[in-house]
């Protein structure tokens, strides 16, 4: 019988130890972590995509479903009805290539670096102004410190992670208004973003 891939259940919070004891027993294993601002304690900034699983690969019939021999770290076979199910070898390759896309995409969630230009939201969408991270948020919860302009001057604020958004390729920094207030006197600090032509 051809090797084919399962879904193993591991103990709580074991699931490195238990791929790496696989791995030195020449059991060839896949865990999908993917980037976090909360990584597992240890880690520096990965955990596990499904936490408590992960897939081996082997021929059922010479180590069966059952742990002996795996270490302690692994429990069991995930089955169904007593039958454990293999999974097709397309779809493994297809999770491989999502946790890449995940992870080369940040992670998660977006994390802002200093330096990184923003748009940050003002009371509405339609109303952003561009900004520069100063600090970036510790979770998708957390408040990402920026300087903006405000009333003319650069201040730093702290908003929101969810009112921050990457700042497009060719955004102008600030521009401004036209407008008066009559006899030809223009409006004081009237900025905003807008795409540069």
């Amino acid at each position: 019988m051809a090797p084919a891939w399962y879904v193993a259940r591991t103990r709580s919070l074991a699931e490195y130890r238990a791929r790496d004891h696989l791995e030195a027993m020449d059991v060839e294993c896949f865990l999908p972590t993917v980037s976090t601002p909360s990584p597992r304690r240890g880690r520096e900034d990965d955990a596990p995509l499904f936490p408590g699983y992960l897939f081996v690969r082997y021929e059922l019939q010479e180590w069966s479903t059952r742990p002996l021999g795996w270490g302690q770290d692994l429990a069991r076979l995930v089955t169904f009805g007593g039958v454990a199910p293999s999974v097709p070898e397309q779809l493994i390759d297809q999770l491989r290539h999502r946790v890449a896309e995940i992870n080369g995409s940040g992670g998660l969630w977006k994390r802002y670096q200093p330096g990184d230009r923003v748009l940050v939201r003002l009371g509405s969408p339609e109303w952003e102004s561009l900004a520069v991270v100063v600090k970036g948020a510790k979770s998708p919860e957390g408040r990402v410190r920026v300087l903006l302009e405000f009333m003319g001057r650069q201040v730093q604020a702290q908003v929101p992670w969810r009112d921050v958004r990457p700042a497009p390729d060719g955004y102008a920094i600030w521009r401004r208004r036209r407008g008066t207030r009559g006899r030809g006197r223009h409006f004081r600090n009237a900025l905003t973003t807008a795409p540069s032509e």
